[in-house]
C-alpha cells in the first residue's frame, strides 16, 4: 500500500502540519461534546497521518476506555469497534500503552519489529498495521489517555517529526478533553444539584402527603400517587405484611394493565418472588434488567412483555419494627440505580414505612377507642338487659321486654326459642324494629334443616350447644340450610343480611336459642357481636333458669302439700295396714286398716308398744323392728301365717315389710311398716296350683274308668271329704261310676248308691235337669229344697253327718253328661264362694276329660273295626290277586312268543298286568299294616351288602321307567349291615317309587349309599313337588298324605312311609327327610354297620 498522504510533515512548520493543526484548533474551539469531537479528530488524523487511529481516555475509576476510532476503510470501522472490547489494554507494566500512560513518553516504530508490542497492540495488529505511534494525552501535568495510530504494511515508518506532530496533536486534544470533562463535571454537579433540589421538593410533597394520611389505605394512596411521581416509576404497588406474618396483601396498585395484578392480591411468603425475597432477606432489591437475578428472569421477562418495564425496584418498608411490607416499582426506561437514586428511593421507603407505622398506631388507637366505646355500649346494654331480666320472675314477660330492647341495639330481628317442659320446641318471643316486618328468620328454612341429613341452623345449635355466626348471608352461605332455592330467595327478600344464633345452656343442657338478625343497611355481625350475644344468652339463661326454678319450687311446694294430703288419704284409706314407731318402738301413727286387723281403735295404739297392744303377738315382730332400727336395713316381704278369728277356722296369710324412716339430717327417727292381707291371693294361688294338677292328672289317661277314678280322687281332701261322679246312661238314668273319700271317712264310700237315680224329686236329677250348681250348708237333711226325703240321695244323706254340700253338673258341648257331688262332713268346714267356684271349675275340667275319654273309647273301637276289616280284606284278596297276576304274566309271555296278538291287545294285557301288580302291592302293604298293628311284623337279620342290594333293585326298576332316570352312587367297598333283605328291599322300593311318584313331570332320581361313622346311609333325592314345612312332622304317620300330594295325578294310601319307618326302626335305624316345597326332597335312612 502506498503512503496514505503526500503531505509533508517533516516539521511542525510545514504547511501540511500547520493546516492540520489549524483544522484541529478550529474543531476544538466549540468542542463541548468531546466524544463526538474525538471521533472527528480521529478521522482527521486518518486523513492526514494514518490508516487507523484510536483515542483512549482514562475514566474516573482509572480504567482505559476507547472513546474514538477511525479507519481509512469505512467498512472496517465496525470491526475496529468490536476489537475495542476484545483487545482492551490490561493493567500490565509490560503493555506499551500502559508504559505511555505511566511515563508520558511516546512510543513509535515498526509493529512487526516490536515483538513486545504485538501482544498488547492487538487492535492495530488485527488491522494489519505496519508502523505505529502511541503518544500520551497530557493535560496540566496529568496524563488522561493515549493517542494511537498506525499505517498499513506498505507505508513508511513514522519519523521523529511526525511523532512530534502527533505529540502536539495529543497535547491539544488533551487540553480539549480536560476542558470538556471539567465542563461535563460542572454540568453533572449542576444537574445533581437540580435533581437533589427537585427530589427534596418531591420528598417534601410526599412527606406532606404522608403526614395527612391517617390510615394505611391513605398512606398507600399517597405512596402510589406522590411517591411514584417522585421516583419516576411508571407503575407500582404497595403490599403490606398480613397480621399472621405469613403473606403479603396488596393494598394499592397503580399503572398496571387491567387484570395483571389480580393473581397477586395475596402472596404467601413461601412463594419465591422478588417482593417475598425482599421481606425474607430484610433488604431492598434494585433490578436493572430482567436477567440480573436468574431465579426471577422468567417472571420478570413476562412482566417486561406485559407492562413494557425494563427495570424494577423492591423497597422494603421497615421502621423501628419488623418489616411492614414492600413498595414494588416498575420503570419503563432502563435504570442504573446510582447510589443517589438508591438513597432517594430508600429515603422515600423510610418515609412511607414511618407513615405506615403512624397510621397503624392511629388505626389501633381509633380501634381501641371504638372498642372502648363499643364495650361501654355493650356494658350499658347488658346492664339494661340485666335490669329487664331481674324485674320479673315470669320469664315470658321478661323475654318480651328483652327482645324489644335487643332490636333497638343489637339486631333488627330477635327470635327466642325455648324448650317447654314437655320437650317440644316453641318460638316464644319474636320482635323487630319499626323499619322491618316481624318474622321468624328461620321459618323459610325450617323444612330444609328438618329434612336434610345432619343437623344445621338452629338444629345444629341445639345439638352441639355451639353458636352459629353467618356474617354475610347469600345464596351460597344459606345453601346448607335450605331444601329449595325458593326458601333462600324468600329469606333474602326480607332484607336479612347477617345472622347470629346462640344457645341458652344451663348445667350442660340446651334449653333454648336466641336468633339475632340484621338487615342489609346495617353492618354485618362480627365475632365481637357474637361475644356480646353469648354474654346476653348467658344472662338470659340464668334468668330463665331462675324463673323456672322459682316456679318449679312453687309447684314443688304445692305438689308437696298435695302429696301430703294424698299421702294422708292413702294412709288412712288404704286396703293395707300402715304404722310408724319411734325409736322407743312405740306407736306414733297407725291407719284404720291395721287397727282393724289388731281389733283395736286407732287411739288405743298411740304411745304404746306391740307387746302392750298384742300380748299374744309373736316376739319376732318386735325383734324385726329393733333390727331395722339398729342396722338401717329394711326387711322386705316377710311372710307370716295366723289362724283367723272368724266363726269358721281358716288360715290368714300376711306379708309385712319394715322400713327405716330417716329424718331431715339423715338419722333414723323410727320404723315404718306395711302389712298386707294376702290370704285371698294365697287361696287363688293354691286353687291355680290345684287346677294345674287337675289338668295334668286328667291329661295323663284317656281310659274312661281311669279318668272317672282320677276325677273323684282329685277332690279329696282339698275340696271334699267325700266325692262321687254320676253319669247319664243311654236310658237317661244317673248311674254312679266312681266315688272316693278321705281316710277319716273311708267307711262312707261303702255306702255308694247302687240304684239308679231317676226321680224328678232327687237333688241329683234336679242339678242335671236345671244345669245349675246346688249348694247346701248346715243340716243338709233339713235344707233339701225338694222331695219328701225318700229319694235315694236324700236317704243316703240322712245317714251321714253332712254339714256342707255342692252338686255341680258335668256339661260339655252343651250336653249334660252327669253330676259331680262334693260333701264335707266336718262341722267347721263349709263351702265358701271360692270353694264353690273351684268345685265348678273342677266339674268343668272333669266333664271335658270324661268327654275326651268317651270320644277316645269310641275312636279306638272304630279303629279296631277298621283294622279287622283291612286284615280280613287283605287276606281274602291276596289269593285271587296272586292268581290274576299269574295269568296276566302268562298271557304276556304267550303273546310275545306267538307274536300274533294285536298291539291294542298287548297294551291291554300289559295294563292288566300292571294293575294286578299294583293291587298286589296294596294288599301286601295292608298285610304289613295289619302285622304292625298286632305286633307280628318281624325281621330276620343276616349279614348283607347294602350297596349290592340297592344296585340290584335299581337295575330291576330302570326298565320300567319311562320319564325318569336313576343316578346311582355307590362306594367302592361293600357296605355290610345286619338286616332282612326282603324288608330292606321293601324300604328301598318304597323310597324310590315315592321319588318317582312325587316327580310327576319326570326327571332324575339320585340314589346313593355311603358310610358315616358307625352307620350306613341310604340317600334318595328327587326334584319333585317337595313337602310343605308343616307336613314334615306328620309325614311318617299312618294314612297321612301332605296337602300338595292329594291330587288326582298322584294316588296312594299314605302307608308307604309309615311302613318304611317301622321296618327301619326294627333294624335299629332312623329315617329322616329334608325338603323344600316345589324344589324336591331328600330321604335319608341310617342303619348300624355290621361289627
Amino acid at each position: 500500500m502506498t503512503n496514505p498522504t503526500s503531505a509533508d510533515f517533516s516539521s511542525l512548520g510545514t504547511p501540511s502540519a500547520q493546516r492540520l493543526l489549524l483544522d484541529l484548533s478550529a474543531l476544538l474551539v466549540d468542542a463541548l461534546d468531546y466524544r463526538a469531537t474525538l471521533t472527528t479528530i480521529a478521522e482527521l488524523i486518518v486523513a492526514a497521518l494514518a490508516d487507523v487511529c484510536l483515542i483512549d481516555v482514562l475514566s474516573d475509576q482509572g480504567q482505559v476506555q476507547q472513546l474514538a476510532c477511525a479507519h481509512r476503510d469505512a467498512t472496517q470501522l465496525p470491526v475496529l469497534v468490536s476489537f475495542a472490547a476484545q483487545y482492551a489494554p490490561a493493567n500490565d507494566p509490560a503493555n506499551p500503552m500502559m508504559q505511555v500512560l505511566a511515563s508520558g513518553q511516546s512510543i513509535w516504530g515498526d509493529l512487526p519489529g516490536y515483538p513486545s508490542a504485538q501482544r498488547y497492540l492487538g487492535r492495530l495488529g488485527r488491522m494489519e498495521c505496519h508502523a505505529f505511534v502511541i503518544v500520551a494525552l497530557r493535560a496540566r501535568r496529568r496524563i488522561i489517555g493515549t493517542l494511537s495510530f498506525g499505517r498499513l504494511a506498505t507505508a513508511p515508518l513514522y519519523t521523529r517529526s511526525e511523532v512530534t506532530l502527533a505529540e502536539e496533536i495529543a497535547s491539544r486534544v488533551a487540553s480539549m478533553v480536560e476542558l470538556a470533562q471539567l465542563y461535563e463535571a460542572e454540568q453533572r454537579q449542576r444537574q445533581a444539584a437540580e435533581q437533589s433540589a427537585r427530589r427534596i421538593s418531591l420528598l417534601q410533597a410526599v412527606t406532606a402527603a404522608f403526614s395527612k394520611a391517617l390510615t394505611p389505605a391513605q398512606v398507600a394512596e399517597a405512596a402510589v400517587t406522590h411517591g411514584f411521581k417522585a421516583i419516576g416509576a411508571t407503575s407500582g404497588s404497595l403490599l403490606l405484611l398480613a397480621a399472621d406474618g405469613a403473606q403479603l396483601e396488596l393494598v394499592r396498585a397503580l399503572g398496571y394493565p387491567s387484570g395483571i395484578v389480580d393473581p397477586f392480591t395475596i402472596i404467601p411468603l413461601t412463594l419465591d418472588v422478588p417482593v417475598t425475597a425482599s421481606v425474607n432477606a430484610g433488604t431492598s432489591l434494585f433490578i436493572r434488567q430482567y436477567d440480573q437475578y436468574p431465579e426471577y428472569a422468567d417472571l420478570l421477562s413476562k412482566g417486561q412483555q406485559a407492562t413494557g418495564s425494563h427495570s424494577w425496584a423492591v423497597l422494603l418498608l421497615k421502621a423501628e419494627t419488623p418489616p411492614l411490607g414492600v413498595l414494588a416499582l416498575s420503570f419503563r426506561e432502563p435504570q442504573q440505580f446510582t447510589p443517589a437514586d438508591q438513597d432517594f428511593m430508600l429515603s422515600l421507603a423510610q418515609q412511607c414505612a414511618q407513615a405506615l407505622e403512624r397510621a397503624q398506631l392511629f388505626v389501633a388507637e381509633q380501634q381501641a377507642l371504638a372498642a372502648a366505646q363499643r364495650a361501654q355500649q355493650r356494658l350499658a346494654f347488658l346492664a339494661d338487659g340485666s335490669i329487664v331480666l331481674t324485674n320479673s320472675l315470669d320469664y315470658q314477660t321478661t323475654l318480651v321486654s328483652l327482645a324489644e330492647l335487643t332490636v333497638n341495639v343489637l339486631a333488627d330481628w330477635c327470635i327466642v326459642h325455648i324448650c317447654e317442659d314437655s320437650g317440644d320446641w316453641q318460638r316464644h318471643i319474636a320482635a323487630s324494629n319499626a323499619e322491618h316486618q316481624l318474622f321468624d328468620v328461620w321459618e323459610p328454612l325450617r323444612p330444609g334443616w328438618q329434612q336434610r341429613a345432619g343437623a344445621t341452623g338452629v338444629a345444629a345449635v341445639l345439638e352441639t350447644a355451639e353458636p352459629l355466626l353467618l356474617a354475610a348471608l347469600s345464596s351460597a352461605t344459606l345453601q346448607p340450610y335450605a331444601a329449595e332455592q325458593a326458601a333462600i330467595d324468600r329469606l333474602l327478600d326480607r332484607g336479612l343480611a347477617s345472622l347470629i344464633v346462640v344457645p341458652l345452656t344451663v348445667r350442660g343442657q340446651v334449653i333454648g336459642t336466641i336468633s339475632l338478625g340484621r338487615a342489609t343497611n346495617r353492618p354485618v355481625y362480627t365475632l365481637e357481636d357474637l361475644d356480646l350475644a353469648q354474654e346476653l344468652a348467658r344472662r338470659v339463661t340464668i334468668a330463665v333458669d331462675n324463673s323456672r326454678l322459682y316456679w318449679h319450687a312453687r309447684r314443688s311446694e304445692q305438689a308437696h302439700s298435695e302429696s301430703l294430703a294424698l299421702l294422708d288419704t292413702v294412709f288412712n284409706n288404704a286396703p293395707v295396714g300402715f304404722a310408724f314407731w319411734n325409736r322407743s318402738l312405740r306407736y306414733v301413727r297407725i291407719n284404720q286398716t291395721l287397727a282393724a286387723m289388731n281389733r283395736l281403735p286407732i287411739e288405743a295404739h298411740i304411745g304404746r308398744t306391740i307387746a302392750e297392744i298384742l300380748p299374744d303377738a309373736p316376739p319376732e315382730m318386735s325383734l324385726s323392728l329393733q333390727c331395722v332400727l339398729d342396722t338401717g336395713a329394711p326387711i322386705i316381704d316377710h311372710s307370716s301365717t295366723t289362724m283367723s278369728h272368724l266363726p269358721i277356722s281358716q288360715q290368714q296369710h300376711w306379708l309385712t315389710s319394715y322400713y327405716p324412716v330417716p329424718g331431715a339430717d339423715g338419722q333414723i327417727i323410727g320404723v315404718g311398716c306395711v302389712v298386707a292381707d294376702i290370704s285371698a291371693s294365697k287361696r287363688v294361688e293354691e286353687q291355680l296350683r290345684f287346677l294345674a294338677e287337675v289338668s295334668t292328672v286328667l291329661a295323663s289317661s284317656l281310659e274312661y274308668q281311669t279318668t272317672l277314678d282320677n276325677v273323684v280322687q282329685l277332690a279329696i281332701p282339698q275340696l271334699a271329704d267325700w266325692c262321687s261322679v254320676d253319669i247319664v246312661d243311654d236310658a237317661g238314668l244317673l248311674l254312679q261310676y266312681a266315688c272316693a273319700s278321705s281316710a277319716e271317712f273311708a267307711w262312707s264310700s261303702a255306702l255308694a248308691l247302687e240304684a239308679p237315680t231317676n226321680s224328678a224329686h232327687d237333688l241329683m236329677y234336679h242339678v242335671l235337669q236345671h244345669r245349675t250348681v246346688l249348694h247346701l250348708d248346715g243340716d243338709c237333711n233339713d235344707a233339701l229344697p225338694f222331695g219328701d226325703g225318700s229319694t235315694p240321695v236324700s236317704l243316703w244323706l240322712q245317714q251321714q253327718t253332712c254339714h256342707s254340700m255342692v252338686a255341680a253338673p258335668l256339661i260339655v258341648r252343651e250336653q249334660a253328661l252327669g253330676v259331680m257331688l262334693f260333701v264335707r262332713l266336718k262341722e267347721d268346714r263349709i263351702y265358701t264362694p271360692a270353694d264353690i267356684a273351684l268345685a265348678s271349675e273342677l266339674a268343668r275340667c272333669a266333664a271335658v276329660a270324661i268327654d275326651n275319654a268317651q270320644l277316645y273309647a269310641e275312636a279306638q273301637r272304630a279303629l279296631h273295626v277298621r283294622d279287622q276289616f283291612l286284615s280280613v280284606a287283605a287276606h281274602e284278596l291276596k289269593t285271587p290277586i296272586t292268581t290274576l297276576m299269574g295269568y296276566s304274566q302268562l298271557l304276556q309271555r304267550r303273546a310275545r312268543r306267538e307274536g300274533n296278538v294285536a298291539e291294542r291287545d298287548l297294551r291291554a294285557i300289559q295294563s292288566l298286568s300292571e294293575q294286578a301288580r299294583r293291587l298286589h302291592h296294596l294288599v301286601l302293604t295292608l298285610l304289613d299294616l295289619s302285622r304292625l298293628q298286632v305286633g307280628q311284623l318281624s325281621v330276620d337279620q343276616v349279614s348283607l351288602d347294602l350297596a349290592a342290594l340297592v344296585q340290584r333293585i335299581v337295575v330291576e326298576l330302570e326298565p320300567t321307567l319311562e320319564r325318569h332316570t336313576i343316578m346311582l352312587e355307590l362306594p367302592p367297598a361293600p357296605v355290610l349291615i345286619a338286616g332282612d333283605d326282603l324288608r330292606l328291599e321293601q324300604v328301598i322300593i318304597n323310597l324310590v317309587q315315592n321319588a318317582i311318584k312325587y316327580s310327576p313331570d319326570g326327571g332324575s332320581i339320585k340314589v346313593a349309599v355311603a358310610t358315616a361313622g358307625h352307620h350306613a346311609r341310604l340317600i334318595v333325592t328327587d326334584k319333585g313337588i317337595g313337602i310343605p314345612d308343616e307336613a314334615i312332622p306328620q309325614l311318617f304317620g299312618r294314612f297321612y298324605r301332605a296337602i300338595n300330594a292329594t291330587t288326582p295325578r298322584i294316588s296312594g294310601l299314605g302307608l308307604g312311609l309309615y311302613i318304611v319307618r317301622e321296618i327301619v326302626t326294627l333294624h335299629g335305624g332312623t329315617v329322616s327327610v329334608q325338603s323344600i316345597e316345589n324344589q324336591g326332597s331328600t330321604f335319608t335312612v341310617e342303619l348300624p354297620l355290621l361289627g
